[in-house]
C-alpha cells in the first residue's frame, strides 16, 4: 500500500474515531479533511470518504460541497445524459436550503439542525458527483481492494466503539457491510485466494452474530443479493419484487396491527430462535408489533397534516401499542416513504423517493454482463437491495452516514460505462 495513502487512511480513521465520540476536533479534522478529498476530484480518495462520512453524520457541508462540484461541472452531466436530472435535483437543493435558512431565521436553533429535516435531499448529490469524478477525472477503476478494507475498517471500529461505550450508536453504514460481508463469504467461500478476506469478513460477522447485532433485514437483503449473483432469479422482475414487498408490507402491517397478536414474543432475541414458530413469531413481532404502531401513527398523521411543501415544523407522532398507553414518539417513522412525505412535503418528497428508485434500478439492470468485476457486482447488487430493503424498516438508506458510498459508486460506474447496465 502507498506509503501518502496509509497515512492518509491512518489520520481519517484517527479523526473518525474522535469525531464519532463526539470530539470537536476529531469532527473539524475529518470535515477539513472531507473538503480536501472532495475538491480533488480523486477517484483514489473514495476509501477515505467512505470511512469519514460514515463517522460524521452531521457532516452536511460535505454534501452540499459535492452538489456544488457538479454544478461547476454541468457540462460532464450533460454528456452523460444527467442534465434534466440535475436541473431538477438543483431545484430540490434550492428548495430545502431556502426552507432550512427560513428555519434558521425564524427558530432558535442552529444551521445543522435547520438541515436536518432535509438531508434525503443532500444525500442524493454523491450520485452526480460520482458520475463528473468518474468520467471526467479519472482514467482508472475503482480501488476495489482499498474500498473492502475501508468497509472492514469501519466494521471494527463499530465494533470497538460499542464495546468501549455500550448504546454507542454505530455507523449506518453497518446495514450495507453486513449484507456485503454475508455475500461476500458466500459467494468466495471455495476460493483460496480470497481466505484472507473471508476470514476478516468472518471475524466481523461472528461479533454481530453474537451480539443480536444481524436483523431480518440485514438477513433478507443478504439472501436475496445472494439469489441474484447466483442467477437464481432475473434481475429484470427484481424491482418489481422488490417494490411489492416494500409497498405491500407497511400497508398489511398498517391495516393488521390492531388485529394480530404477537405481544408474546417481544422478549424473543434473534440468537433465541430455534424453531420456525419462533422465527414466524419474532418476525411477525417486528412487523405487527414494533414497526405497525409506528407506521399507522405516521400514516395518520400525513392524512391529517399532508403539506405540498417542506412543513416549518417538526411533525410529531403518538404512537399507541398492545401493551402501553399512546405515548410520544420521538424518533423517526422508521419508513424512507412516509419520512420523505413527512419532513419534505409532497412534491419534494415524492421526488425524492422517485430519484431513490430510478438510481437503484438502473443500477441493477444487466447484473451478469461479464466484464464487471466480480467483487464489483457484489457490492452493486448488496447496495441496491440492502437500500430498497432498508427503504421499507428504516431511513438509512438516505442518511449522510450510510449514503455517500454506494450512491458514489453507481454514479460512477452507470454514466461512465453505460453497457454495464444495458
Amino acid at each position: 500500500m502507498n506509503k501518502n495513502y496509509l497515512t492518509l487512511l491512518l489520520i481519517a480513521t484517527i479523526a473518525s474515531s474522535t469525531a464519532a465520540f463526539g470530539g470537536t476536533p476529531g469532527k473539524a479534522i475529518a470535515l477539513g479533511l472531507g473538503i480536501w478529498f472532495i475538491s480533488t476530484k480523486n477517484i483514489a480518495y473514495f476509501p477515505l470518504l467512505a470511512i469519514i462520512t460514515s463517522f460524521l453524520s452531521t457532516g452536511y457541508l460535505l454534501y452540499i460541497q459535492m452538489f456544488f462540484i457538479c454544478l461547476a461541472n454541468f457540462e460532464t452531466l450533460r454528456k452523460r445524459g444527467l442534465s434534466t436530472l440535475f436541473l431538477i435535483y438543483t431545484l430540490m437543493i434550492i428548495t430545502v436550503l431556502f426552507y432550512a435558512f427560513v428555519k434558521l431565521q425564524t427558530s432558535n436553533i442552529n444551521i445543522g439542525t435547520s438541515l436536518k429535516d432535509y438531508i434525503f435531499v443532500l444525500a442524493l448529490s454523491p450520485f452526480f458527483y460520482g458520475a463528473v469524478v468518474y468520467s471526467k477525472y479519472s482514467k482508472n477503476d475503482f480501488d476495489w481492494e482499498r474500498i473492502f478494507d475501508a468497509l472492514i475498517i469501519v466494521g471494527v471500529l463499530n465494533i470497538s466503539f460499542s464495546i468501549i461505550k455500550p448504546f454507542f450508536e454505530i455507523s449506518r453504514l453497518f446495514f450495507l457491510i453486513i449484507p456485503f460481508l454475508f455475500t461476500y463469504i458466500f459467494i468466495n467461500f471455495s476460493d483460496t485466494s480470497q481466505l484472507k478476506k473471508i476470514i476478516y469478513s468472518g471475524l466481523v460477522l461472528l461479533y454481530y452474530l453474537g451480539t443480536d447485532g444481524i436483523t431480518f433485514t440485514l438477513i433478507f437483503s443478504a439472501f436475496i443479493s445472494i439469489l441474484l449473483i447466483r442467477r437464481k432469479v432475473k434481475s429484470t422482475i427484481v424491482p418489481f419484487v422488490l417494490v411489492l414487498l416494500v409497498v405491500y408490507i407497511p400497508i398489511y402491517a398498517i391495516n393488521n396491527s390492531d388485529d394480530l397478536d404477537f405481544t408474546d414474543f417481544i422478549d424473543l432475541d434473534m440468537s433465541d430462535i430455534r424453531t420456525l414458530d419462533d422465527f414466524n413469531g419474532r418476525l411477525g413481532m417486528k412487523l405487527i408489533e414494533d414497526r405497525g404502531p409506528i407506521w399507522t401513527s405516521a400514516w395518520n398523521y400525513l392524512k391529517e397534516n399532508i403539506s405540498i411543501l417542506p412543513p416549518l415544523d417538526k411533525y410529531k407522532l403518538f404512537v399507541k401499542s398492545k401493551l402501553n398507553s399512546e405515548t410520544e414518539w420521538e424518533f423517526h417513522s422508521h419508513n424512507l416513504a412516509l419520512e420523505s412525505l413527512l419532513n419534505l412535503g409532497l412534491i419534494t418528497g415524492i421526488l425524492v423517493l422517485i430519484f431513490f428508485l430510478y438510481i437503484n434500478f438502473t443500477s441493477v439492470k444487466g447484473l451478469n454482463y461479464q466484464r464487471l468485476k466480480p467483487i464489483a457486482k457484489i457490492f452493486i447488487i448488496v447496495s441496491v437491495v440492502s437500500n430498497i430493503v432498508g427503504s421499507m424498516s428504516g431511513i438509512f438508506p438516505l442518511l449522510l452516514d450510510y449514503a455517500f458510498l454506494p450512491l458514489v459508486i453507481m454514479g460512477a460506474y452507470y454514466y461512465n460505462k453505460k453497457t454495464i447496465f444495458k
